[in-house]
């Protein structure tokens, strides 16, 4: 199964109870992506620091936190793990350039994540 997969936002709702995270989500990026997963057919996955893969329905708290890079190794294990969990045999990752200021862990950790389960890895910018 391919995947459309993008990053968390920093700006969140900050209701006190779960929510889905394509609501908890505040971000025009994250919409769109959404929206072209529904067009397409294709599913798609939000890549949180904190949580690691989550379905636009997983339903999740608040929470204020950017990846860093000694995370990033315990986080791809985990995400290699999802991602055999889901059936993923492809992944597209839409997000910032790598050299953008904050991304490269996102990156990196998304690549060996992907090489840990099998899973061939495609990257799109976003416009």
């Amino acid at each position: 199964m391919e995947y459309l997969v993008t990053t968390c936002c920093a700006e969140k709702r900050n209701d006190p109870e779960l929510l889905p995270a394509i609501e908890r989500y505040r971000s025009q990026r994250i919409a769109e992506i959404h929206a072209e997963s529904e067009r397409s057919g294709r599913s798609m996955l939000i890549f949180s620091g904190r949580y690691g893969l989550l379905a636009p329905e997983d339903r999740i708290h608040w929470y204020d936190y950017a990846l860093i890079e000694s995370d990033s190794e315990a986080l791809a294990e985990r995400m290699a793990a999802q991602l055999n969990a889901r059936g993923a045999t492809r992944v597209l990752f839409r997000a910032e350039p790598r050299e953008a200021p904050g991304w490269e862990p996102y990156h990196r950790t998304l690549e060996a994540a992907c090489e840990r389960a099998g899973v061939s890895y495609a990257f799109r910018a976003v416009e």
